[in-house]
């Protein structure tokens, strides 16, 4: 195949290949270089296979920057949105590498807001919100390294939960029944069994 024209594109920074059978590839200056590419230029099959790999490395690389751009992601959410594209492993990790280096992938940074979000935001409790970082592909040893102490604001969390609904509780069930409401209120959120404990004499008349 023999280039037909060579233009060059501001906006992106990059070659536009056009070879006479109206076939467009790209190629960044590193690339245009190495290829030594000019108008009338026949490419071998080792030159179409680079362009074709820059091309395919451009195009996943800005699906992955996109998906970002909507919140902060874990390196196995990118790495799945990339097989939905059908990238291969390598491809895969190219990308990967690349968003690492340029501090878009970072799982310890992404720990720490998850955890800040949910637990301030939401109030969710320290377990739920470790099973919801394990299934983005956040280890425990990560959650636990990162986040070091759980239990006060788990606590605070708990009592913010019941609180609202206390007083509504207290007049509908007599006692019994009132601590099995917070224990099994609490518990289904993933509240530890001490926390719940704590709680439960937190509102002890």
């Amino acid at each position: 195949m023999i280039i037909k024209e060579i233009n060059f594109n501001d906006h992106k920074d990059q070659f536009d290949i056009i070879l006479e059978n109206k076939k467009i590839f790209h190629a960044n200056y590193k690339l245009y270089n190495e290829l030594n590419l000019y108008r009338g230029k026949e490419l071998s099959s080792d030159d179409l296979k680079q362009l074709i790999e820059y091309d395919n490395f451009t195009n996943l690389l800005s699906i992955s920057i996109n998906f970002i751009s909507y919140r902060i992601r874990t390196e196995k959410e990118i790495v799945n949105r990339l097989k939905k594209e059908k990238a291969t492993e390598v491809e895969i990790e190219n990308i990967v590498s690349y968003l690492k280096n340029l501090n878009m992938i970072d799982d310890l940074s992404f720990t720490k807001v998850f955890y800040n979000n949910k637990s301030q935001v939401n109030k969710w409790s320290s377990k739920k919100i470790k099973y919801e970082l394990y299934l983005k592909g956040i280890s425990n040893e990560v959650f636990d390294n990162v986040i070091e102490d759980t239990y006060e604001t788990d606590f605070n969390n708990a009592v913010h939960i019941i609180k609202k609904k206390y007083n509504i509780w207290k007049n509908k069930y007599d006692k019994y029944k009132l601590k099995n409401k917070i224990y099994s209120t609490l518990s289904q959120k993933g509240f530890s069994y001490d926390i719940i404990t704590a709680v439960i004499e937190e509102f002890h008349d």
